[in-house]
This record gives structure tokens, C-alpha cells and sequence, in this order.
């Protein structure tokens, strides 16, 4: 039992092994792709146009999934909030949420409640919109806190988020892909 809960909680462990971590930017990075061949392929074809607004209102979700769980849930709910802590302390360690739970997450909180008030064409393509805008989250925390930057969009981004790290800035600066949130909220 001793080592099946340690094999448990190391699934959850937010500091990832090197394996663990890459694993998390490549699965991010494929299934968005698999479930746009899953819909392109057997999705309603007369109803294309609509499942691809419904993906792009799931990116804007998406943006303020972002900002709330950053707000409200890393920097406010144990045991996430000690997680994220993790975070600012070893801003360079490889601190994510693992696949295992963000997969989980995504389909209880997004795909379930939009498959029982659409249907399941519908839910797919609101998924994928908030799976991409995961992935891209993902990615560009990614290349913020390792990556040797050349982009201005990312480079702003860096700035910005380096802001958010700063341990005398007050709270704020939640947003990493947006600055929207922040700026309608208040928290800039």
C-alpha cells in the first residue's frame, strides 16, 4: 500500500521529472490536434462553421479560465495554493499541473456540463477551443520561464508575468496570454 500511494502522489506531485514535464507540453500539443481530426472527420458537416465558432468561443474561455484559476484558485485554494507557491519560490523548476489532473478537470468542468446542455458535437468543439487555449497557456509559460526569447509578443509577455512573480509587486498580473482579465478586473 506504503508504495502504491507514493506512486499516487507522485502523479500529482506538481514538481515534475524531466520525462513527466515534457510528456505534459507534447500531450498538450497533440490532443488538441486529435480531437480537430475527430470533428473535421466525423463531426456534422453541415455543421462545421458552427463547431469551429464554438472552438473560438472556447479559446476565449478559455483566457478567463486562466485568469480565475490563477486568481482566485492558485493564489487562494490549499492544497493549489501551496503548489503554486512552489512555483514562485522555484520559478525555474518544473512546476505544472500534471496531465492527469488538468485532463481530469477539463472533462469534468468543461466537456461534461457542455455535453449535457449541447450535445456532443457541440461539447467537442467548445473542448477543443478550451484545449487549445490550454496548450497555448502551456506552452508560453513554458517558453517564458526557460526559453531564450526573440518575440515581442512573448518578451511582452515575460515582462509582464515577471511582474506577477516580483515579491514586493502587490497581487495582480494574473493574466500570462492576456492582459484583458487584468485590465477589466482591475488586477494590472
Amino acid at each position: 500500500m506504503g508504495h502504491e500511494h507514493n506512486a499516487c502522489m507522485r502523479l500529482f506531485d506538481p514538481e515534475r521529472s524531466p520525462m513527466a514535464y515534457r510528456f505534459d507540453l507534447l500531450f498538450y500539443g497533440i490532443a488538441p490536434l486529435c480531437l480537430v481530426l475527430l470533428l473535421w472527420a466525423y463531426g456534422p458537416s453541415e455543421a462545421k462553421a458552427e463547431l469551429l465558432v464554438l472552438a473560438l468561443i472556447g479559446v476565449f474561455i478559455w483566457t478567463f479560465i486562466e485568469y480565475a484559476l490563477h486568481r482566485f484558485v492558485l493564489h487562494g485554494l490549499p492544497p493549489f495554493s501551496q503548489w503554486h507557491e512552489q512555483h514562485h519560490l522555484k520559478p525555474n523548476a518544473r512546476i505544472c499541473l500534471p496531465t492527469a489532473m488538468s485532463l481530469s478537470l477539463i472533462q469534468v468542468l468543461v466537456f461534461l456540463p457542455c455535453w449535457l446542455l449541447l450535445d456532443f458535437w457541440r461539447a467537442c468543439s467548445l473542448t477543443l477551443g478550451v484545449l487549445v487555449g490550454y496548450a497555448i497557456y502551456t506552452h508560453v509559460h513554458h517558453a517564458l520561464h526557460h526559453a531564450k526569447l526573440s518575440n515581442p509578443w512573448l518578451i511582452e509577455r515575460k515582462i509582464y508575468h515577471a511582474q506577477h512573480h516580483a515579491r514586493h509587486a502587490r497581487p495582480g498580473h494574473y493574466g500570462v496570454t492576456t492582459l484583458f482579465w487584468d485590465r477589466l478586473f482591475g488586477t494590472r
